[in-house]
């Protein structure tokens, strides 16, 4: 049960990132609310334990009964299943983009929540097209959001 816990903790902490971008929501609409919904789940069993210190105590109610168990159970599920569908969308970008093949999916994830800051995505720019080592995005009065140079 702990395990379980740690793996949901994990990927909670994973996807409360990703779904702080609202570029990310605007395109994961679906997982956006699928996750909206197991933060809040997440966060009552989370204040839940605070209060029992005896952890064990809060999980197991009974021997045939383990309500948050039970709860745990469910949001692993609701988490494996956004797994699958945040996969899904990535591999839809490294096929418009194969260069995000180089990239692992938390760095592509990465890429696209910081794509409007040319100065963010640098280190993955160097992973995805060799011998670049640095991006010009033009000098102060031309800062936005083109890459005016690629620089070896």
């Amino acid at each position: 049960v702990i395990d379980d816990m740690l793996v949901c903790q994990e990927r909670w902490i994973y996807y409360d990132a990703i779904f702080q971008v609202a570029d990310i929501q605007k395109q994961l609409v679906r997982e956006a609310k699928r996750f909206e919904a197991l933060d809040i789940k997440w966060r009552q069993m989370m204040r839940a334990l605070q209060a029992s210190p005896i952890v064990m105590t809060s999980l197991f109610r009974s021997e045939t009964e383990t309500p948050t168990k039970a709860s745990l159970d469910v949001l692993r599920t609701i988490l494996d299943t956004m797994r699958l569908e945040i996969t899904d969308f990535l591999d839809t970008k490294r096929m418009t983009f194969t260069r995000f093949y180089f990239l692992s999916d938390p760095e592509v994830m990465n890429v696209l929540s910081t794509c409007k800051n040319p100065e963010a995505i640098l280190q993955f720019v160097r992973r995805c097209f060799e011998g670049v080592a640095d991006v010009d995005s033009g000098d102060e009065t031309q800062r936005g959001l083109d890459v005016v140079a690629l620089l070896s």
